[in-house]
């Protein structure tokens, strides 16, 4: 039995369908009187699964090992961490693939920062574009 936050998620389920799958499965469910088949089941729940799940990047991974590393010595998140113009590009696209509102904003130093995971991620234009810097508070 699906609950109510699944059948609430079909939406989002169709929508990221191709628009031919989404016709038919739009027809198949109208057809089919008497209920789902275990492979309309099967295939619900993949696609359920599927939204679910983040897209990977490395630059998160990274980030998240030198958080962890900085909390393991300061008992706290890191305030900042200095980041390239490639890993901003990939980290606000991570963010848009995934649906996840992006907090960014200009500093009064014209610097753009990223809140992302309890730590703000600076642009910084002097660093190299790959490059993702140690943290700091």
């Amino acid at each position: 039995m699906l609950s109510r936050r699944d059948l609430l998620m079909t939406g989002a389920l169709v929508s990221r369908m191709s628009p031919a799958a989404a016709g038919e499965l739009q027809r198949t469910s109208q057809s089919a009187s008497d209920g789902p088949t275990q492979q309309d089941v099967r295939d619900i729940r993949d696609a359920l699964l599927n939204i679910r799940r983040l897209t990977p990047s490395p630059d998160i991974k990274e980030i998240q090992d030198r958080q962890r590393v900085h909390f393991k010595a300061t008992q706290k998140f890191p305030t900042y961490i200095d980041i390239g113009l490639s890993v901003w590009e990939r980290l606000t696209t991570w963010h848009l693939e995934n649906h996840i509102p992006l907090k960014a904003e200009r500093t009064p130093q014209g610097r753009l920062e990223l809140e992302f995971m309890f730590t703000t991620l600076v642009l910084r234009s002097d660093i190299p574009d790959g490059l993702i810097g140690t943290p700091y508070d």
